[in-house]
């Protein structure tokens, strides 16, 4: 489940200003954010209680951000333009916003670090993501709930990125490792499993 966000801070491409776009790099509970024209990120109050155990929040709270947010507009049929950009916070201020291609982002770079394996999802690895047997859960990404993924945190405690954790599970051909939340595993483990 993505996140959206209304963005006011002037963006690279003019036509898609102030439109909705689509992120997972905020916690993918499908909440509402506004990057505002003084650059900072705005997380909204919901009037509904949200899926997957998430907190409800009752007012608008501006957050701390530090750190590259991954943005994509939403579109209504595959001929609609699409526009892909990182906007980049430091100390809860937005320093910048570029185009996707342009960014050098901190993705491209942990892309270029990770270890792609056999035992990982296509296209990473050789594994199909969803077979008749596999047991209920073991496909959802790394970052939806698996209780062995590690976000990564800069110095400030922030998350870097959902996208980007480290497994400790060592069960999973990927203990140990810098793992991008798609390339997943089967030994996936929901949040709230017994420790057992």
């Amino acid at each position: 489940m993505r996140d959206f966000v209304l963005c006011e801070w002037p963006l690279p491409d003019v036509s898609f200003q102030n439109k909705l776009f689509e992120t997972a790099s905020l916690g993918n509970e499908g909440r509402r954010y506004t990057i505002t024209k003084e650059g900072l990120l705005v997380r909204h109050a919901s009037d509904e209680v949200p899926e997957y155990k998430a907190p409800h929040f009752t007012k608008d709270l501006e957050l701390p951000i530090h750190g590259d947010v991954h943005l994509t507009s939403r579109w209504t049929s595959v001929s609609d333009p699409r526009l892909s950009v990182v906007v980049r916070f430091r100390e809860g201020v937005v320093q910048w916003i570029k185009l996707e291609a342009e960014a050098g982002s901190l993705h491209d770079l942990l892309t270029r670090a990770c270890k792609h394996l056999p035992g990982d999802y296509k296209p990473w690895g050789e594994v199909e993501r969803q077979t008749p047997d596999a047991p209920q859960g073991w496909w959802a990404d790394c970052s939806s709930g698996c209780r062995h993924f590690l976000v990564l945190l800069d110095a400030g405690d922030q998350a870097i990125s959902n996208d980007w954790g480290v497994c400790i599970n060592p069960k999973s051909h990927r203990d140990g490792l810098l793992t991008f939340e798609h390339q997943g595993c089967p030994a996936f483990e929901f949040e709230d499993a017994d420790e057992g």
